[in-house]
């Protein structure tokens, strides 16, 4: 990886580089994976991590992904609720959904 963005003249920022296992496995052992190195510095592994706006997780389920989702949801209905409260007009309402709440 290293060579390769070397020879296409980019430019590979560890500290923001992330590293993602997917195993199927009936048996996980999280011990025999040895760690990612890339130019001798170790890469961080991590279980779940946003790649587009998706959530993908080590053991390719859409819960974190749903999680985040609803999250964000309550969130949105949370400013929602507090602009009809100050009785914001409808149209301010409406245009904050559209604009997807922040």
């Amino acid at each position: 990886l290293a060579l390769w963005c070397q020879d296409n003249s980019l430019l590979l920022n560890i500290k923001k580089t992330k590293g993602l296992i997917v195993d199927f496995r009936r048996a996980h052992h999280p011990w025999i994976y040895t760690p990612l190195r890339i130019n001798g510095d170790t890469v961080d592994r991590v279980s779940c991590l946003k790649y587009l706006g998706v959530h993908i997780s080590e053991d390719m389920t859409w819960i974190s992904h749903a999680a985040a989702l609803v999250s964000k949801a309550r969130q949105c209905l949370y400013h929602l609720r507090q602009m009809r409260k100050f009785r914001v007009s409808p149209r301010i309402l409406q245009c904050a959904v559209l604009c997807g709440c922040g």
